[in-house]
């Protein structure tokens, strides 16, 4: 039984994580009928976030590029153009809200914020290393080798938990940044109403491409922690897992068979 066999949760999650962090939610078309509704306050918004667009995929190729960094685990130091957008620059929080700062400059520096939680997502869970152990066939019957491998597989599983919570409330945050920037209130309820279904949109993707992994692990989980309660009862004949009791050993099988594997 190979824990590797489980999918590598962090390793495939990073392009959920890189969607989240490089939305640029504010260039979704607007309808033609809702233009309308627009005043020149919101125009003249249109138009800061238009300013900092070339400011804000610069900083989305290089703090991206830090992610993939992260999550492939190619090792090494962050480059010397990561490090400036790690911190404010000017070492006090900027409110978000204040309208005597260029909103251009607001809406770099909610971006930034943006990136740079999504980074932290992923170096909490990058700096938990849950392993992979590997037990031959003869080594089933090892208690210390069974708990060994049940708790490689619950970490995974808390894994995937933190990483599926972590990238909702980036989400989540993004809203409430908007909220900060007191835009006019055209362009506040759009981008708003974008977000938000871009949030549903990833949360009901992630729940479907995630399924299949998560069935992976409760099914090693179920195995060993079955193995583990009746082991007592079980023997190796020819290299070959047996059971005493025929219910036993009805159930290994159907335990097996959700896991895809042959008898060993």
């Amino acid at each position: 039984m190979d824990v590797r066999k489980a999918p590598e949760g962090l390793r495939s999650l990073v392009f959920g994580v890189v969607l989240v962090a490089l939305a640029t939610l504010s260039s979704v078309g607007v309808i033609p009928a809702a233009e309308t509704r627009k005043t020149f306050e919101d125009r003249f918004a249109e138009r800061d976030i238009d300013d900092a667009a070339q400011d804000v995929d610069r900083m989305h190729r290089i703090l991206g590029a830090e992610l993939q960094r992260l999550v492939s685990g190619a090792g090494g130091s962050e480059s010397d153009e990561v490090a400036p957008y790690l911190h404010e620059s000017s070492g006090t929080p900027m409110d978000l809200g204040d309208v005597r700062i260029a909103l251009s400059t607001r809406y770099i520096e909610r971006e930034r914020r943006q990136m740079v939680a999504a980074i932290a997502v992923i170096k909490a869970e990058m700096a938990e290393d849950c392993g992979n152990p590997s037990p031959g066939a003869n080594q089933l019957l090892d208690a210390a080798v069974r708990a060994k491998v049940l708790a490689a597989l619950k970490c995974h599983q808390r894994q995937l938990d933190r990483l599926q919570s972590g990238l909702h409330k980036l989400n989540q945050d993004y809203e409430a940044n908007l909220v900060q920037l007191k835009l006019p209130s055209f362009t506040q309820e759009k981008m708003l109403a974008e977000a938000r279904a871009y949030t549903l949109r990833q949360d009901s993707d992630l729940a479907a491409q995630y399924a299949h992994p998560r069935q992976v692990w409760q099914a090693n989980v179920d195995f060993f922690t079955y193995l583990d309660e009746h082991a007592a009862h079980a023997h190796y004949v020819n290299n070959q897992l047996l059971f005493d009791d025929p219910a036993e050993a009805e159930a290994m099988q159907v335990l097996r068979r959700r896991l895809g594997t042959s008898d060993r």
